[in-house]
């Protein structure tokens, strides 16, 4: 309930909640470990932050923060997630490393900032859903999913990150509403919720079965030109992306013009993996 700062060496086994009010401070060289304590038998260590207030990870690049496993042998889901929900202000994670979490970060309902950190072994490292979220400069790679946003809409940028070696790099699912009834057969999409995020600048290449995956229902066109995929020769762009040319139900992936070589984007290993 109120403003915390963390420093040193830390241990989690519980969820931890920063209230509405309040603001968590982590500062840099702190490293978190999260306990896994699976209570409800899901699969997926119960351990987590909840922040409803704010939160600001001022790590620097000679000493990153580090929020991790605490077992001996690590695995994805070993804890929850950072989650920032419905939160106050705009929280800051810069210079950390994210790893074993079910969501290395969810963002839900609120404005976060996340840059120069690496999100590694995760389910999924990067997860949000109607909020405003700028990813910059981060190594997001080893997750199942690299980033995964539902309800698409605006107000998001995602610009130089490198994006590889997750199962599916992107993936995009669209706002669930329905201007007709809740019917699957009858759905259509609301237009007043065709937007999509700014994705420029990134390096997405190596994701081992799509760089980018539109979900069920998203049945409008996407522009996510100007970003590396690992070559310029088309069909091997299209063959690692799952859209309209896949399933006609979808809308088309617009990845062209690319770029010719890879931007300022993060580069692999920022950060610490064990």
């Amino acid at each position: 309930r109120e403003d915390t700062t963390w420093r040193g060496e830390m241990t989690v086994e519980g969820t931890v909640v920063v209230g509405r009010r309040a603001t968590l401070y982590v500062e840099p060289g702190t490293h978190v470990r999260f306990k896994r304590v699976d209570r409800d038998r899901d699969g997926v260590g119960d351990a987590g932050l909840r922040v409803l207030g704010r939160l600001l990870v001022r790590g620097t690049a000679a000493a990153p923060v580090r929020f991790s496993s605490g077992e001996n042998t690590p695995q994805p889901g070993d804890w929850s997630h950072l989650l920032v929900f419905t939160g106050r202000g705009q929280s800051v994670i810069e210079h950390a490393s994210i790893e074993h979490a079910f969501t290395g970060l969810q963002v839900h309902f609120s404005d976060a900032l996340i840059r120069d950190s690496t999100l590694h072994g995760n389910v999924e490292g990067l997860r949000f859903g109607r909020a405003f979220v700028h990813a910059e400069r981060n190594d997001i790679s080893g997750n199942r999913y690299g980033i995964r946003q539902h309800r698409v809409e605006r107000g998001v940028t995602i610009v130089n990150n490198r994006i590889n070696e997750n199962d599916v790099g992107v993936f995009l699912i669209p706002s669930g509403q329905n201007t007709l009834d809740f019917s699957a057969e009858r759905y259509v999409a609301d237009e007043r919720f065709r937007a999509a995020p700014r994705v420029r600048g990134n390096s997405i290449l190596g994701n081992r079965t799509y760089d980018l995956q539109l979900g069920e229902r998203f049945c409008y066109d996407i522009d996510v030109t100007g970003n590396w995929w690992g070559t310029t020769w088309s069909p091997e762009i299209e063959a690692h992306v799952f859209h309209n040319a896949d399933d006609q139900t979808l809308g088309r992936v617009l990845f062209e013009p690319v770029l010719g070589r890879p931007a300022d984007a993060a580069p692999k290993g920022r950060g610490i993996h064990e």
